[in-house]
């Protein structure tokens, strides 16, 4: 895999005014940026190359106890988004990608990274909520390129490029998660690949295309398993999951199908439509027998 490099937000640019916050803020950043670089490191393992235990317990060490009422803290919400600007620069096929989302998952049986709530002060009923402030900040900064609903016509074949990634690192939390992280964000990309896009804007649909079919490679399996064995509805409360349903399955599949076929499309989209399309019907074949072979 090739050697990875990270760029954050304005890396070379001092901020234009110093104050205790900003100056705080920046350490903090700086501290985090370079516990991923070191823990993302591709090339020979090295003195300065960190595992996956020593980089998640670097990134506990920096953050503050969870205060109360909500557990909110600047640097929870910073280390989430300086995340999910990780993964935009990571390339969707890269090791890293998974690499990435298993931090985020180990860091979770943290306390810092943990909201707990009581639901019956009488019987002494709590729950944790567990990654706190990641879905209200990954949903605050949600924003794909080429947008449907926006007509983002500022948006590059890079930018896409970067949606991508981001979309292959939540697919990746999702199936690495069992299917309890970022669901609606599936629901979105496949409805901006499948319906919100105009069938002529090609740099739009090679952008939500490509998006959608991270999904069925990094998840397919995970999403497929919660269409033929829905949540049990005690769990509604605690677990966010999508309605998908069989019919709407394959129509994803029929989408990439005709992007398969459509030759104005990159190369590289209609693979991953093709790539798709295979998996889907090889879970299809196996998932579905099998259910039927025991009686479900």
């Amino acid at each position: 895999m090739e050697p990875l490099t990270f760029v954050y937000g304005e890396d070379d640019d001092p901020p234009a005014e110093t104050t205790p916050f900003i100056v705080q803020s920046t350490i903090f950043e700086n501290k985090i940026t370079d516990i991923f670089r070191r823990y993302l490191q591709t090339e020979d393992k090295s003195e300065d190359s960190l595992s996956l235990t020593s980089a998640a317990q670097a990134i506990i060490e920096l953050l503050p106890d969870p205060p109360d009422p909500r557990g909110y803290s600047m640097e929870l919400s910073t280390l989430w988004e300086l995340c999910i600007e990780t993964a935009q620069q990571i390339p969707y096929y890269h090791i890293c990608q998974m690499k990435l989302a298993r931090l985020l998952l180990v860091l979770q049986h943290s306390p810092k990274t943990a909201f707990t709530i009581t639901w019956d002060r009488a019987r002494d009923i709590k729950f944790t909520y567990h990654l706190n402030l990641l879905k209200e900040t990954s949903r605050d900064i949600y924003d794909p390129a080429f947008e449907p609903q926006h007509c983002a016509a500022d948006s590059t074949p890079e930018d896409g490029r970067r949606w991508v990634n981001t979309v292959a690192f939540y697919a990746h939390m999702y199936a690495l998660s069992g299917g309890t992280r970022f669901t609606t964000y599936c629901t979105w990309t496949m409805h901006d690949a499948f319906m919100s896009t105009a069938s002529t804007k090609y740099d739009a649909l090679d952008c939500h295309i490509s998006a959608a079919a991270q999904w069925i490679l990094c998840a397919g399996q995970n999403i497929f398993s919660a269409i033929l064995i829905p949540p049990e509805e005690e769990h509604s409360m605690v677990l966010s999951r999508e309605p998908w349903t069989l019919g709407e399955w394959r129509r994803w599949k029929a989408g990439f199908a005709a992007a398969e076929a459509e030759e104005n499309l990159q190369q590289e989209t209609r693979q991953l439509a093709k790539r798709s399309i295979i998996l889907m019907e090889a879970l299809e074949a196996t998932m579905i027998s099998g259910r039927r072979a025991t009686g479900g």
